[in-house]
């Protein structure tokens, strides 16, 4: 997977297919942790950053959900889930 994020997003897949990445937040969400590359994000600071400070009640639930949404547009080997994030 290659992931442009400086211009305008560009997914590209291991055979340089484009990806789609439809919806504001799940965009946010993938740029967010393309920046992090490699190092661990936490839930917490990811909903702070997705929601601009405001996540809704049930944040988990919805970061969740994102993050589920992200394993099927780009498979779930692009997001990795460990101690700290």
């Amino acid at each position: 997977m290659r992931i442009g994020i400086l211009g305008p997003l560009d997914v590209r897949d291991e055979a340089a297919r484009p990806v789609e990445v439809a919806g504001r937040r799940l965009r946010a969400l993938l740029v967010r942790l393309a920046a992090e590359a490699g190092r661990p994000v936490s839930a917490e600071r990811l909903l702070n950053d997705l929601w601009d400070g405001a996540p809704p009640a049930g944040g988990g639930n919805a970061l969740q959900a994102l993050v589920s949404r992200l394993r099927g547009v780009a498979g779930r080997a692009v997001v990795e889930h460990g101690p700290g994030g």
